[in-house]
């Protein structure tokens, strides 16, 4: 669907009765939406924007003076060398989402050079695939390690348990 297509839709009011009305932003939208809020954009951008695309991005973080507090999050390592070729270390940084990180994966982005970036370079695991071994995989690897998808029903001590492993970050799609 074109953009103007899509205005015509009222996804809002699905939710509830008080978002009538409201409309799919454009990109810039959003831009400007964090800017005024500081809130700290990041996409997970399933499959790969193309470079031009990521250059107009780039573009429009500038504008809003967004670049430095940018993250990009993908589901294979070809998704973020483009952004990578784009933004190198002047953004917040990038991370690869898997289920369970396999040494294959480790040296595609070893390859781009994410590793060595400047910026946070993550590598996030599905929480059921966290373990004392894929945590030291990744590690030597020279990625730092978020848990992705928690349980709701963890209690602090999972967490506690987590960090001890060598866990930095936590996230959730809900």
């Amino acid at each position: 669907m074109t953009y103007e297509e899509l205005l015509e839709y009222d996804f809002a009011v699905r939710k509830h009765p008080i978002f009538k009305g409201t409309k799919i932003p454009l990109l810039e939208d959003f831009f400007k939406l964090c800017a005024k809020t500081g809130m700290r954009p990041m996409f997970s951008t399933h499959p790969a924007l193309t470079k031009e695309q990521w250059l107009k991005v780039k573009e429009m973080l500038i504008k809003y003076n967004l670049l430095p507090h940018f993250h990009v999050k993908g589901g294979e390592p070809e998704i973020l060398q483009y952004a990578y070729e784009v933004f190198g270390d002047d953004i917040d940084g990038y991370t690869l989402d898997v289920n369970d990180p396999t040494p294959e994966e480790l040296a595609d982005m070893k390859a781009i050079g994410i590793d060595t970036a400047k910026c946070r370079a993550v590598i996030e695991i599905r929480y059921q695939f966290i373990n004392d071994e894929s945590i030291a995989m990744v590690r030597e690897t020279g990625f730092s390690v978020a848990a992705w998808n928690m349980p709701h029903c963890c209690e602090f001590e999972v967490y506690e348990r987590l960090i001890d492993m060598g866990v930095a970050e936590f996230t959730e799609d809900y």
